[in-house]
């Protein structure tokens, strides 16, 4: 069974994200995060939380349980100005 790092990895390949530019953008060290998912370790809530906020897209409940899509799903009103805009275009 997969745990949250190794979501994390799944989701920055998926994105082409190398780990490097991760830690920096999150505030870990250098090589932190290979060593933890190497290691089996777990991570920080201070560092998931900043994944999430840098990463918006990402499913919390995916990265936090597995369960559902990796990204969130946009839905949009039918009534909201992107949908407007499509509605005039055809």
């Amino acid at each position: 069974m997969e745990n949250t790092l190794q979501r994390i990895k799944r989701y920055i390949d998926f994105r082409g994200i190398r780990v490097s530019v991760l830690e920096r953008e999150v505030g870990m060290s250098n090589g932190s995060f290979a060593s933890q998912l190497k290691n089996n370790k777990t991570i920080g809530v201070d560092k998931l939380e900043n994944i999430l906020k840098i990463y918006g897209d990402i499913n919390v409940e995916w990265l936090l349980t597995g369960n559902g899509n990796m990204l969130k799903e946009v839905v949009l009103e039918y009534n909201s100005p992107k949908i407007n805009e499509l509605k005039e275009e055809t």
